[in-house]
């Protein structure tokens, strides 16, 4: 059977149905983020020009034009897997991602919260594509945000894993918020796919189980602690690149 040439590009005819339906369908929920940031972005210009907020427009402005870029590279990746085209894995900056999604995070974020970073030195880079480490944490951002409504206090950091017996040194990444906080029995169903503890209509429950696929996917894990009326810390990690030394022998 032959691929299936559209526009510029020559899709596979055979994909695994299954398996691409959840991977569209986790992108169209990363869409879904990225619109509600310029949605949030509208609110706040009008907000703004009423006087009623301190973001200055040029910091909602580069937020929204980040997010709007992200949305349509990810339109083009619900047709790349739509037709069953994977999307490629490179060395990646965890520190470099966080600092080019600032603007967005403060959007996703919401107004009345103080976003804090902490960023250790040295971190090793991961490998993953791009995009996905930055759905990852506005998946968790978003999240975040719903747990303390109008206000709150969200602190992302970035750090080197410490090289255990168990295991490979790991780059970590840790997003703790001082919102509602989950039950027990919540945290123990918090990645389910569909699960959701929001009303109709405010969530769909995809969120954390896609945060859950991709660091499956790059061989790392996630962690989730949380307690009523405290707040919620969501732990990442995942293997760090080790970059060999060249050797300095000579043959014989």
């Amino acid at each position: 059977m032959k691929d299936l040439p559209i526009g510029d590009r020559t899709y596979p005819r055979r994909v695994e149905p299954k398996a691409q339906q959840s991977a569209v369908g986790a992108t169209a929920h990363d869409l879904c983020n990225h619109l509600q940031v310029i949605a949030s972005a509208l609110g706040l210009l009008q907000r703004s020009f009423e006087g009623e907020t301190a973001v200055p427009i040029e910091t909602i402005f580069r937020g929204a034009r980040s997010s709007l870029e992200r949305a349509s590279m990810l339109g083009r990746c619900i047709v790349d897997g739509a037709f069953g085209v994977s999307q490629d894995a490179a060395p990646t900056s965890l520190p470099e991602r966080l600092a080019a999604l600032r603007e967005t995070i403060l959007l996703a974020a919401g107004p009345g919260v103080l976003v804090e970073y902490l960023i250790g030195d040295e971190i090793p880079d991961v490998e993953c594509a791009a995009h996905a480490l930055d759905d990852v944490i506005l998946n968790i951002v978003g999240n975040a945000s719903h747990a303390m409504g109008t206000g709150g206090r969200l602190v992302i950091s970035a750090m080197r894993g410490e090289v255990t017996v168990e295991g490979p040194p790991c780059t970590v990444l840790r997003i703790a918020d001082n919102g509602c906080g989950m039950s027990a029995e919540t945290v123990k169903r918090a990645f389910e796919p569909r699960f959701t503890t929001k009303p109709v209509g405010k969530g769909s429950g995809i969120g954390l189980a896609t945060v859950a696929a991709f660091t499956r996917s790059a061989g790392g894990s996630v962690e989730l602690e949380s307690y009523p009326g405290v707040g919620t810390i969501v732990t990442v990690r995942l293997p760090a690149m080790i970059r060999m030394a060249p050797c300095s022998c000579s043959r014989p």
